[in-house]
């Protein structure tokens, strides 16, 4: 509201420039940088790029075992598995697996990361960034300065920044004790599948996950009805697949127990233009990539437009090589908005976007009008 009734100048993206960056480091950020520099060891060494070329998944961290620039590599890494072993992961939910329990987490996320070009240092980024923010900065304040009750309003202001630049810096470091917190559970609820396998209860580890924890405990105790205990896990885990895989996705607003309607169907116009939410400025022109889960991240290439459901701290090194984004869930606040603005990519929130948008196609995301311009595909 501030900058909207009371900023009279010329910077149509004030309010994302403002918001854009951090005065100081995170845990999330430093994680995203040590990663950075492992992808890095292996852009700068022919060795560790042949290595991961040819071996694949775990089968990558067992071969560099036997290279002596492997072993330095792995060293590095053990010691970016001890502080962030717990993460990774594509969504915040618990079923979804830790870099400690997949490799190929880590190791989709490095192929990628090593075999783009020009990748810009998340040092030398943060530094444009936080200069554009104060530039931004400054600029509202002395426009501020100008006008009737001048003072008071540029003090309103920025209380209100850095408000929201302390809020910023509390969710990202909060991330990584809430993760942990959650794999604690998951690794206490795993034991719990493990007995249901064992007794014969249950046909996969997973299957647990498909039962509330009151469900679980009365399937041990042997006072849940086995046959409805394994309906339950089949109906529910078909559900899921579609919802995994986005094949279906459930509303977003529920009233009651029905879905909310969401308003007019977005659709194409005459022009080819889809009309979303930017979220990050910029325009940027490039060829789609349906990302529908994590584990497909390997396709992106250095300028491709990454269209996803929605992204969590798991798909973070996905932003060092793509030219903008475009999510069908989420608005300013969304981890997709917030790490673009980071990295200086054009932003569009645009629901249904995976089914309204081909893979391949051609598009322009404008992050400052929220358009999304189809221009071949």
């Amino acid at each position: 509201g501030i900058l909207r009734y009371w900023y009279d100048g010329n910077n149509p993206n004030v309010f994302i420039e403002v918001l854009s960056g951090l005065p100081e480091r995170t845990q999330q950020f430093n994680d995203d940088y040590a990663f950075w520099k492992l992808a890095d060891m292996i852009r700068h060494s022919e060795k560790l790029h042949a290595l991961v070329k040819k071996f694949e998944g775990a089968a990558f961290f067992e071969e560099l075992k036997n290279h002596e620039k492997g072993r330095s590599f792995l060293s590095q890494y053990e010691e970016f598995l001890e502080v962030s072993f717990y993460r990774g992961h594509a969504d915040r939910d618990i079923y979804f697996a830790r870099r400690i329990e997949d490799p190929t987490i880590d190791y989709e996320a490095l192929r990628m990361l090593s075999r783009a070009e020009d990748l810009v240092s998340p040092e030398e980024r943060e530094e444009k960034l936080n200069q554009r923010r104060q530039i931004a900065t400054a600029e509202v304040i002395e426009n501020l300065s100008k006008q009737a009750l001048g003072d008071l309003k540029v003090s309103v202001f920025k209380f209100l920044v850095n408000y929201s630049l302390r809020f910023f810096t509390g969710r990202d470091d909060s991330r990584p004790m809430s993760d942990i917190i959650t794999f604690q559970k998951k690794l206490v609820l795993c034991e719990f599948g493990h007995r249901t396998v064992s007794r014969g209860l249950l046909k996969g580890d997973h299957d647990f996950y498909f039962l509330s924890l009151d469900e679980l405990s009365r399937l041990l105790e042997g006072s849940e009805p086995l046959t409805l205990a394994r309906a339950k896990v089949a109906a529910r885990r078909k559900g899921f697949n579609l919802f995994l895989t986005h094949k279906e996705d459930p509303p977003l607003f529920l009233k009651g127990n029905m879905p909310m309607d969401e308003g007019e169907a977005i659709g194409r116009d005459n022009d080819g233009v889809l009309k979303g939410v930017g979220t990050s400025r910029g325009s940027v022109t490039g060829r789609v990539r349906i990302i529908p889960t994590l584990k497909d991240i390997g396709r992106l290439e250095k300028g491709d437009i990454l269209v996803c459901h929605g992204t969590d701290p798991g798909w973070t090194s996905a932003f060092s090589i793509v030219g903008g984004v475009v999510a069908q869930t989420g608005g300013m606040l969304a981890h997709f908005s917030c790490l673009s603005r980071e990295y200086g990519l054009p932003a569009v929130s645009l629901p249904n976007a995976m089914k309204l948008i081909k893979d391949g196609a051609v598009i322009i995301v404008n992050g400052d009008n929220g358009e999304v311009r189809v221009v071949s595909g």
